[in-house]
């Protein structure tokens, strides 16, 4: 089971950084999974909000700006002052510090318009490709990056919601849709409604199962012993340390 740092070690360094990707690193991560949106000159970049407002304290949208303007924005200092001066990073510089023995989990925070720009990055010479995996809450976008990668993994993102005594949706239901949606995997948020059975029916479907945000080592412990395949966390040096007491 791989331990995946969310947004970087982002309990330690602001998400979403090459600080927090690289403290990461460091502490063992098998994997990063960052989030991704497209600025107004078409340059793909780590941030997860549709504004920096919640970031860096400017409530610039994302697509209304170049890569340059964003650049200009600490999004460090709101973390903690030693983290001053850090930047939002354009994916080639994530790329550019990926080490050969991690993995990368791109999530798309925004519509269908990335993937051509996307698509060329990922084919730039270098690129590690067979390292990088694609998840999104939008089906519809992730059925097109699976046409339009079909050698890299591409999963579908889902909450559950408690309804009426039951979780919602069911999982089977949830199942046929990624199976029909030519999805690779599921990643999914942490609760009750992970149970034996949802993981043995997307097992039998051929796809694979991530779960997020797990934070605490109780819950990391049950999310292994139901054989999922990641857990994506935001303090994954401890949660490695807990799982092997």
């Amino acid at each position: 089971m791989d331990i995946i740092a969310h947004r970087g070690d982002s309990s330690l360094a602001p998400e979403n950084t090459l600080a927090a990707i690289g403290l990461a690193w460091d502490r063992g991560a098998d994997g990063v999974e960052i989030d991704v949106r497209l600025s107004k000159d078409r340059r793909i970049v780590a941030v997860h909000d549709e504004t920096a407002k919640r970031a860096a304290g400017k409530n610039w949208a994302i697509a209304s700006h170049t890569l340059a303007e964003l650049q200009t924005l600490d999004v460090g200092g709101r973390k903690n002052r030693e983290w001053s001066g850090e930047r939002i990073p354009a994916l080639d510089e994530v790329l550019a510090v990926l080490p050969a023995d991690k993995k990368l989990i791109v999530e798309i925070k925004c519509g269908e318009e990335i993937l051509p720009v996307l698509e060329d990055v990922l084919a730039r010479p270098g690129n590690p490709e067979k390292r990088v995996a694609l998840a999104g809450f939008s089906l519809t976008v992730m059925s097109r990056a699976k046409k339009l990668f079909p050698n890299i993994p591409v999963y579908w993102n889902a909450k559950f919601a408690r309804r009426f005594g039951a979780w919602r949706p069911a999982a089977d239901d949830l199942i046929h849709k990624a199976g029909d949606a030519g999805m690779d995997g599921l990643s999914l948020k942490a609760c009750g409604a992970i149970t034996s059975r949802l993981a043995h029916k997307a097992k039998h479907a051929s796809l694979s199962l991530h779960v997020w945000t797990v934070d605490s080592p109780a819950l990391a412990k049950t999310m292994a012993h139901l054989g999922v395949d990641s857990l994506i966390t935001n303090h994954p040096g401890w949660i490695r340390a807990e799982l092997t007491k």
